[in-house]
């Protein structure tokens, strides 16, 4: 199997060589423009002075001019717009390139899953933190000072607000949040 390297080089190489050919295409048909542009002055001057062996010359060079600029065109249009492989060869490299990403994508999930395993154990870590941060709150509210914050109505029940723990950002709401739903490490454990 092809690599990514590999399959960069092919395609750099041919995009390379076939603009390369392009830029001369178009070189040439700069030159042969040129070549045309001096032909038809030496037709004037040839024209303004009678002179038939220059005028002859002259029409030949802007008549192989033209010929140069039509056969240039014909070719740069060729380079420009025909494939520069076959579809066989294109499915083929299709075919390469994905399997070269497929590669890659199962070697980083393998390396994925393995930190999502220590994410989901530290995620752990920081739940019973989180669950004890709670309850040390809840024994301070109401063992400790006796929630004398809380409102008594006149009937004399009490309405209280438990003070909880809220940090957000935390490894707990990293991956509750951002992983919770996502199936990556589930489709990793199952392979």
């Amino acid at each position: 199997m092809k690599t990514f390297k590999e399959i960069e080089t092919e395609l750099s190489s041919l995009k390379s060589t076939n603009l390369a050919d392009v830029e001369k295409y178009q070189g040439n048909i700069v030159k042969a423009n040129q070549a045309l542009k001096i032909a038809n002055e030496k037709l004037t001057t040839a024209e303004e002075t009678a002179d038939l062996e220059a005028y002859d010359k002259a029409k030949g060079d802007i008549s192989t001019s033209q010929h140069a600029i039509e056969l240039y065109q014909k070719q740069l249009d060729k380079l420009q717009n025909t494939p520069l492989v076959s579809k066989d060869e294109y499915n083929q490299l299709v075919s390469d390139i994905e399997k070269a990403a497929d590669k890659l994508q199962d070697e980083f999930n393998i390396k994925g899953a393995k930190l999502m395993a220590e994410l989901k154990a530290l995620a752990d870590e920081s739940n019973a933190v989180y669950h004890k941060a709670d309850e040390l709150l809840s024994i301070a509210q109401y063992d400790i000072y006796k929630d004398a914050d809380c409102l008594v109505v006149s009937n004399g029940n009490r309405v209280t607000r438990a003070v909880e723990y809220k940090r957000a950002d935390t490894v707990r709401s990293v991956y509750n949040f951002k992983y919770l739903g996502n199936t990556f490490l589930d489709d990793m454990t199952v392979e």
